[in-house]
């Protein structure tokens, strides 16, 4: 400090210069201490960058507004003394440009070095603020950082760049501050910042000086809101160096705590674990950032503070497990004992609720056992049980929790097996009553559920084929063909739902449709010869059928005697016919009565489906008496 505070002396000895926040388009105000910072998506990180933008000595965005520090007389802009700055900000963070008139120089023609002294605060009122000394010839850079305390204190050293440049006009500064160093207060919405500065004079020339800087006074940088897509923009930035930060600072716990100490693995497991866990679960979806829509941004920009500040998370918690093993009296922990119902074969679980007085964290274990069933605890509290099977009735286990000093605290898990709801299902006919499985009339199911007498039965459900769960209220009649199929469950007062169960019930009341087709409808002449037919048979058993089981061909008969019709008759009118099979290929024969009015051969076929209904089909030949 006494160094500082000789260099601050032997400072303000000297002549000075030193701009006020007022920009130059708003000259005509001279009491205005305001200055609009915008967006800029120009590479300006060079003095000679300003120097050819079109920024450089443009009024609406150049401050070069001066008076002498100590008697307050104004500096006319523009002349050989001149200083300026502009401000603008994009997606990276702050940059401010100096530009100095300088005129002075060395005997080797050197311009002469002086300094920048710059103020800066990140709102308004009693807050923190920075205050940098900025040598123009690129020499150490002073860094004081004021009203913080450690947490809250972001440096700027460390974290800005300053570049320092002759350019034709003098010397050019550019500090450029990332959004990083300031991310508790980055500018998303139009925020006002404050801001001063002083130029101190390479000599003690009277014609130096200037004040607009006063102690406890900063003028305002009144930072313009960004576009939708720039402020998204922003946040992306930010997001990117907070989980970078986040991941280096988790790779230097790890490398810092497990290193094979019992103790040091203890309180990483205990304290630091679950803030990475936290953090990573977080940040799982960084990966897909830049398909994020704005809002899923937002969301995502919300953990930026916790991702930076893991490091100081980590010593908090150090400072308090620390405390709690050395200097405090530590209290036993407390636990909530839990009651808890399932029903049988159903797993349980629920998280066992501690508090630790002390403020620590607290590991959970397994106490006893269950008598009728298995149970698991994990170190964070969280349980699971499940009853043997087909168990009914009450089990119990514990979980002791333990603190930091080892102090323990047990709850009991009392857990009551239930019954549950059990519905059964009557249904009638108690048969099916057609082949296959199938029912060949409609179907009535009746549906009871009971429950535990603790408990009781609430209601019935059911839904068919896949359709709207309801409640059910008298028996359902089943009429339309189909295989269907018919889900139901009950439900009791303490809102248990069973099981969902299920009975299919196939219907097929209809005769399967058919049809048969001859090759032959009409033998001539009668010659007494055996002719070939063939028949083709269609058959079908409709949308919802239980399909064709078999086609038989039942009988041929003729409309006259086999034989004995005349003195040419010739027995055997049908041939290669296998009646009670699939048979469509047969022989009739070419042949009437002379005294009738001619023959007609009537072929059968019937039809079955699998449920048992049966449709016959016929087709004629006819042998007519003339022709």
């Amino acid at each position: 400090m006494l160094k500082t505070t000789k260099r601050f002396a032997a400072l303000l000895m000297s002549s000075v210069l030193f701009a006020s926040s007022v920009p130059a388009a708003s000259a005509a105000d001279a009491g205005k201490l305001t200055y609009e910072v915008t967006y800029s998506a120009e590479d300006l990180s060079t003095p000679m960058d300003w120097y050819n933008s079109d920024y450089f000595d443009n009024p609406e965005y150049k401050e070069n507004r001066f008076v002498q520090y100590w008697v307050e007389t104004p500096i006319a802009p523009g002349g050989p003394r001149d200083t300026g700055f502009y401000i603008v900000y994009n997606e990276e963070g702050m940059n401010i440009f100096f530009q100095s008139n300088e005129q002075e120089r060395e005997a080797n023609g050197v311009l002469k070095n002086s300094s920048l002294e710059i103020f800066l605060q990140t709102g308004h009122g009693d807050l923190p603020y920075h205050q940098m000394i900025i040598p123009t010839n690129g020499g150490p850079v002073d860094y004081f950082e004021w009203q913080t305390e450690y947490r809250n204190n972001r440096p700027l050293k460390g974290n800005v760049t300053v570049v320092n440049e002759e350019i034709p006009t003098g010397w050019g500064t550019v500090v450029r501050i990332p959004w990083e160093t300031y991310y508790e207060h980055v500018p998303l919405n139009g925020e006002d910042w404050e801001f001063a500065m002083i130029r101190w004079s390479p000599s003690h020339s009277p014609t130096w000086g200037g004040r607009v800087h006063q102690a406890g006074r900063f003028n305002v940088l009144d930072i313009q809101a960004p576009t939708a897509e720039q402020r998204t923009n922003i946040q992306k930035n930010v997001i990117r160096k907070a989980w970078a930060k986040f991941n280096e600072t988790s790779a230097t716990l790890r490398a810092t705590w497990l290193n094979g100490d019992a103790d040091d693995e203890r309180f990483f497991n205990r304290y630091l674990q679950p803030l990475i866990a936290e953090g990573e679960a977080k940040g799982a979806e960084i990966s897909n950032l830049d398909a994020m829509s704005a809002a899923e941004v937002d969301a995502m920009y919300a953990h930026v503070d916790e991702w930076f500040e893991l490091r100081y998370d980590a010593e908090d918690a150090r400072t308090a497990d620390l405390k709690n093993r050395f200097f405090a009296e530590n209290e036993a922990p407390t636990v909530a004992d839990v009651t808890y119902s399932t029903l049988k074969n159903t797993p349980a679980a629920g998280t066992i609720v501690g508090t630790d007085p002390d403020g620590g964290a607290l590991t959970f274990a397994l106490g006893t056992a269950p008598l009728h069933g298995t149970a698991t605890v994990t170190e964070g509290g969280d349980w699971t049980y499940a009853p043997n099977e087909d168990y009914v009735g009450t089990d119990a286990f514990t979980v002791v929790a333990t603190d930091a000093s080892g102090e323990t605290a047990t709850a009991t898990v009392s857990v009551t097996v239930l019954r549950g709801p059990e519905t059964t299902a009557s249904i009638s006919p108690g048969e099916p009553n057609g082949g296959g499985g199938w029912y060949t009339s409609d179907v009535t199911v009746a549906l009871a559920t009971t429950a535990d007498d603790a408990v009781g039965a609430n209601r019935t459900e059911y839904r068919i084929d896949g359709g709207d769960w309801t409640v059910y209220v008298e028996p359902i009649v089943l009429t339309e063909d189909g295989a269907h199929v018919v889900e139901y469950r009950g439900v009791d007062n303490a809102g248990h739902v069973e099981a969902t169960r299920t009975a299919t019930i196939a219907i097929d009341k209809s005769a399967p449709e058919a049809a048969v087709v001859l090759d032959v409808a009409v033998l001539w002449p009668p010659n007494h010869k055996l002719m070939p037919i063939q028949a083709t048979v269609t058959s079908g058993d409709g949308e919802g059928g239980s399909g064709v089981a078999s086609v038989r061909l039942v009988s041929i008969a003729s409309s006259e005697p086999d034989e004995g019709t005349d003195g040419e008759d010739v027995p055997g009118d049908v041939a290669d016919a296998e009646y009670g099979t699939e048979d469509t290929s047969f022989s009739l024969r070419a042949e009437r009565s002379d005294g009738g009015s001619g023959r007609v051969y009537t072929i059968t076929y019937a039809i079955a489906d699998v449920a048992g209904n049966v449709t016959t089909v016929e087709a004629t030949v006819t042998v007519p008496h003339n022709q």
